[in-house]
């Protein structure tokens, strides 16, 4: 899907790139430590120590794959953004028995996504996919795909198969970059020095 395309890939499911790299998701996962712990005899298969200081960091990891995402999408040099994060995923193993973390989690992360859409132009189009659905703390088949163009969400039969939609999405319409068009105009500019200047910054 990514051959021949300017593309970029914030993050892979269950796939790191680069072990080493900076990338802040991968880092706040690591860091996790006794808050996100495998557990076979617990009934979502984990368990943390603070469910709560655990939810915070977890939306924090998926505040900063969308942010990536957001910001891929404004600098205009892609035709195809894709993004993954796993942070609603983690909050459902280990918050299953508390419903009102598990809202909050969907709300706000409603929210992160609420944005990004509010970031698309008219050309644009955003896809959202989930490769699995969780109950009481445990992967289940059901999955999820939304969007704002019916008609690719209509021509997806499965979430495991979304090749097909998108590249006829990206073949029906131009999303190849254009830099100077999205690059800020003079009139952007002086209203961000004028803000910078009522901020006292400048």
């Amino acid at each position: 899907l990514f051959h021949d395309r300017e593309a970029t890939a914030i993050g892979v499911p269950n796939y790191v790139v680069d072990p080493e790299s900076d990338d802040r998701e991968h880092n706040l996962r690591r860091s996790l430590g006794d808050l996100f712990k495998r557990d076979p005899d617990a009934t979502g298969g984990h368990t943390s120590t603070d469910p709560y200081k655990f939810y915070e960091q977890c939306l924090e990891m998926s505040m900063v794959r969308i942010a990536r995402a957001r910001r891929a999408l404004r600098g205009g040099h892609y035709e195809l953004v894709f993004a993954y994060t796993s942070g609603l995923d983690l909050v459902g193993h280990v918050t299953y028995d508390r419903p009102a973390l598990q809202r909050a989690a969907y709300d706000e992360l409603d929210e992160f996504v609420g944005e990004l859409r509010d970031d698309l132009t008219d050309e644009d189009e955003l896809l959202l996919v989930s490769d699995h659905g969780l109950q009481d703390g445990v992967h289940t088949d059901e999955a999820m795909v939304a969007g704002t163009e019916e008609s690719m969400i209509e021509a997806i039969d499965s979430v495991v198969n979304v090749r097909s939609a998108v590249e006829a999405e990206l073949g029906s319409t131009d999303h190849s970059s254009d830099q100077e068009e999205k690059s800020f105009s003079e009139t952007n500019s002086a209203e961000v020095k004028g803000q910078l200047e009522d901020l006292g910054y400048l």
